[in-house]
């Protein structure tokens, strides 16, 4: 039978395991071939939490790759009592790896930021102030609102922001950056939206804020400093091999949402207007 994942469990003592503990929040990495950054960038966010005041479980989520991401990822992990790994056999995909991590372990708030880093560390304390206040319900990191700033190719950005303005019109929503790699949602939210959520790739970001805002969740955009970390220059067969992802992304989306809104139809009061604070 095939194997989905492990789960290397580090215990604080020989009965504490993970999964019985009650987290301040929840934080996925999700990771796949990124030997050449990995134990950079996971030291640098381990050490920005342990600043915080923030009880956090950081989870390693490793997509086997054709490098050395596993091992990079074990060796870190090992003999810490705030960091678990899970290690996928197969390519599972971002949006795989965040859904079966939130699900397996138990927090406030649970978020997820992409391991390059290229969000400003600095979003993480800010938006779990907003979700343990309950102001808001889900989180994203935006590069496309007031007080951001954002490093990256012209062409990234340009195709991004049309990206963004067309899922804006398809859906009659405010968002203004589905895409960016953090975000955050509170316990109540993940239990009721999670399992209305089955994209695997990179568009599960998109699916995640786009259903939220259908369900009439709280939803605020925090601006990032942000800085392209993979892409110094734009691989037109890249992009193109991205605009086709989320294409299809899109047209299941809206599939989804028409069902969501049939379904809801003989109880009007079950859907309310998404806000945007």
């Amino acid at each position: 039978m095939e194997n989905l994942y492990e789960l290397n469990i580090h215990t604080e003592t020989e009965n504490r395991g993970f999964q019985d503990v009650y987290y301040d929040m929840v934080l996925v990495v999700p990771i796949y071939n990124e030997e050449k950054i990995l134990g950079e960038r996971i030291s640098s966010l381990y050490n920005y939490l342990k600043t915080t005041n923030i009880d956090f479980l950081m989870v390693l989520s490793v997509d086997r790759g054709s490098d050395r991401s596993v091992e990079i990822a074990e060796s870190f992990a090992s003999g810490k009592v705030d960091i678990a790994l899970i290690v996928h056999e197969l390519k599972r995909g971002r949006g795989f790896a965040v859904r079966e991590a939130w699900n397996s372990f138990h927090g406030a708030a649970y978020s997820f930021i992409d391991a390059d880093l290229a969000t400003g560390l600095e979003v993480i304390s800010g938006a779990y102030r907003r979700i343990s206040s309950a102001s808001c319900q889900l989180i994203t990191a935006s590069r496309y609102c007031a007080g951001a700033t954002v490093v990256r190719p012209k062409l990234r950005n340009a195709v991004s922001r049309v990206y963004n303005q067309l899922l804006r019109l398809m859906f009659k929503e405010r968002i203004n950056d589905h895409q960016c790699g953090f975000k955050m949602i509170s316990d109540d939210l993940k239990n009721s939206l999670l399992d209305k959520t089955v994209m695997n790739s990179w568009f599960w970001d998109a699916e995640l804020m786009v259903k939220a805002n259908e369900l009439g969740a709280k939803i605020s955009e925090i601006p990032v400093n942000w800085v392209e970390r993979k892409y110094s220059k734009t691989s037109i067969s890249r992009l193109f091999k991205d605009l086709m992802l989320h294409g299809y992304g899109m047209a299941r989306l809206a599939k989804d949402i028409r069902e969501m809104r049939l379904i809801s139809s003989d109880d009007p009061s079950d859907l309310k207007e998404g806000s945007l604070s």
